[in-house]
């Protein structure tokens, strides 16, 4: 979309979408053709535990603790106490900075199987306490970066909402709601989420108008 339709506003070298193609783009040190697709390498990594999980063999003890070894670990690693090139090398897959959401979803997973136990509740308030410290510390940045002011509430808030949500669906809180065009209305638009931003870009640069329109015309 980014190629074909944007007429110059977002150029794209013939390197970049191949290595776009191949979804390694970002260890590769290739930008991305469109900014969400950051979130492909992260998937990968998570897919990588995940199949290293599976090789092992998936039991409940040994996914509870790859669980907490993985909670640790990104909590070591956010820290800052390693040294840099451990620290680096650890990253690539902990994702220190998105790892509790992984975590979190995988023991709600738990959850939905096997009921509440200790551990699963501990994993999950525990992602939760990392989640939060991420996202206010996200919005600090995001803030000065683009000189607009970020509530660290309104980022608390929204991580605390989006746990009780994911945590009700999980323990069953809205089966009741459950329908079955929901499930094909998700399978439909899902893919988008990989579109809003380039969609969005096209939108307001094509039908964007002075607000002022004499304010541009010589006097």
């Amino acid at each position: 979309m980014c190629v074909v339709l944007g007429a110059g506003r977002f150029p794209v070298s013939g390197i970049q979408y191949l290595a776009n193609l191949t979804l390694f783009n970002a260890p590769l040190g290739v930008e991305n053709v469109d900014v969400v697709y950051w979130t492909l390498w992260a998937e990968l990594r998570f897919y990588g535990v995940v199949l290293a999980l599976i090789l092992v063999g998936l039991t409940r003890r040994r996914v509870t603790g790859a669980l907490r070894l993985w909670l640790g670990a990104a909590c070591v690693t956010a820290s800052g106490v390693l040294p840099a090139l451990l620290s680096r090398l650890l990253e690539v897959p902990v994702q220190s900075s998105w790892a509790h959401y992984s975590v979190a979803g995988m023991a709600l997973c738990l959850v939905t199987k096997y009921g509440p136990t200790r551990s699963t509740v501990l994993l999950v308030l525990g992602s939760y306490a990392l989640a939060l410290h991420h996202a206010t510390g996200f919005a600090a940045t995001v803030a000065d970066r683009y000189d607009e002011p970020l509530s660290p509430v309104v980022a608390t808030l929204a991580i605390t909402l989006i746990f009780l949500v994911m945590t009700g669906i999980a323990t069953g809180w809205t089966r009741r709601l459950g329908r079955g065009r929901f499930v094909h209305a998700g399978a439909l638009t899902y893919p988008l989420h990989l579109l809003h931003d380039t969609r969005a870009s096209f939108c307001s640069t094509s039908s964007r108008t002075p607000s002022n329109p004499t304010s541009s015309s010589p006097p």
